[in-house]
């Protein structure tokens, strides 16, 4: 008779490319300020990777930078950013003015250990997942992580220590 520890993996070992998420929303260098604002608004985003124009990863702008806009002034009229009456004071005019570089990305090859790992080495609740030539091909979440363990748990694949692996299980039974 097998177990289901038999059957199934740790999910610490099972591999990023199976969980991320591949329907991404990005944006490109120069798309308007308030291109990006109204895609966080209308998909309830808190993160945008900005990619070029064949795919390759650039950088991020996350929802904190793009609440900075709301607290800076400087001289760009609103015609420019959004196209219509509103003047927030922007110091950024398009995407690549305030996107962030990635310092920290994931390969689809990774190990969901591995992903978790980097996560809380770098305080950070999402990671974009590359190719070998740094074309964004996904995002990995926490989100996802607990989302994934969550539906096993529910349809009863896996349980208890079985989420990490026999080692932390020999650890918990000294």
């Amino acid at each position: 008779m097998t177990s289901i520890s038999d059957e199934f993996h740790p999910i610490k070992e099972e591999l990023v490319g199976d969980w991320m998420r591949t329907n991404i929303v990005t944006v490109f260098p120069e798309d308007k300020i308030g291109e990006v604002i109204n895609l966080f608004v209308e998909r309830k985003l808190n993160l945008l990777p900005v990619i070029d124009e064949k795919g390759f990863l650039k950088g991020k702008i996350r929802e904190s930078d793009v609440m900075k806009l709301f607290f800076h002034r400087r001289d760009i009229r609103h015609e420019h950013v959004m196209g219509f009456g509103f003047d927030f004071g922007y110091f950024a005019e398009d995407a690549s003015q305030l996107m962030r570089r990635y310092k920290v990305t994931l390969r689809p090859d990774e190990t969901i250990g591995d992903a978790a790992r980097k996560m809380v080495d770098h305080q950070l609740t999402s990671l974009p997942v590359v190719d070998g030539k740094h074309k964004l091909i996904g995002v990995f979440s926490a989100k996802d992580l607990l989302f994934g363990v969550t539906k096993r748990r529910h349809l009863g694949m896996i349980s208890g220590t079985e989420l990490l692996g026999s080692d932390v299980a020999e650890e918990n039974e000294k």
